[in-house]
C-alpha cells in the first residue's frame, strides 16, 4: 500500500503479511517531508482495517531504539519483547496490538 502526493509522487508505503491470526507489518517507510503529517498513522490504520476485514485478531511489528517505538505506542501498540544490543549498541523492540 502506498501514500501518494496530489501529483502521484510516492511519499510512503507499508508492507504487511499475515500468518495464522496475526498481521505483521514488515516495512513502513515515509519520505522525510511527510513525517509528522499523519501519513504514517493513515498507512497503519489502512493496514489495520485490511487485517480486520481478513479476520486477523492482532497486528505486530518490530522497530529499533533509534526509530519509531513512540510512534507505534501512540497508535496503541504495546512492547512485548526486547532484543538488547541488536544491532550492536541498540535495542530491537517487538510490538503488538489487539485489533
Amino acid at each position: 500500500m502506498f501514500a501518494k502526493s496530489e501529483n502521484g509522487e510516492i511519499q510512503g508505503g507499508i508492507r504487511a503479511t499475515g500468518f495464522w491470526n496475526y498481521c505483521i507489518i514488515e516495512l513502513l517507510w515515509l519520505s522525510e517531508d511527510t513525517r509528522g503529517l499523519g501519513v504514517g498513522s493513515e498507512l497503519v490504520a489502512a493496514a489495520e482495517k485490511y487485517a480486520l476485514e481478513k479476520g486477523f485478531q492482532y497486528i505486530r511489528t518490530e522497530t529499533l531504539s533509534f526509530q519509531a517505538r513512540p510512534f507505534y505506542e501512540k497508535l496503541g501498540f504495546k512492547v512485548y519483547g526486547e532484543l538488547p544490543d541488536y544491532p550492536k549498541g541498540h535495542t530491537t523492540y517487538c510490538l503488538v496490538k489487539k485489533l
